[in-house]
């Protein structure tokens, strides 16, 4: 069951906040937006870490909110060059591949954390 939700929430709901994020429009309050949005989760994960915010959740919510909050950070992000992208291009065909290229970019970080997890093993 625990391995279930993880798969849809790494690849089901991420790229469904993306695709979300991204039916923003282009202008500066959204930009805003979501650049305070990757701050404000960077720094959320940073605290955590660091341990000056506690999540008073146990040791494992300790250790899975900075890489969810990164996660998120990582997906404004994205959502962000996704912005940029709509306000320059408008050609229809290169919006749905750039779409479809940023919602698959956002299960990266997992493969990275695997890799890295496997190299460690040896």
């Amino acid at each position: 069951m625990t391995l279930a939700l993880t798969f849809l929430l790494i690849f089901g709901v991420g790229p469904a906040l993306f695709i979300g994020l991204c039916r923003l429009s282009p202008d500066m309050r959204a930009v805003a937006s979501l650049w305070v949005l990757a701050g404000g989760c960077t720094g959320l994960a940073f605290a955590v870490k660091s341990g000056a915010v506690t999540t008073g959740l146990g040791a494992t919510a300790q250790a899975l909110v900075p890489l969810a909050a990164l996660w998120l950070a990582w997906i404004a992000v994205l959502a962000l060059c996704m912005l940029a992208i709509r306000a320059r291009v408008q050609d229809a065909a290169t919006l749905r591949w750039a779409h479809a290229i940023g919602a698959m970019a956002t299960t990266l970080p997992w493969f990275g954390l695997y890799t890295a997890q496997m190299v460690s093993e040896r």
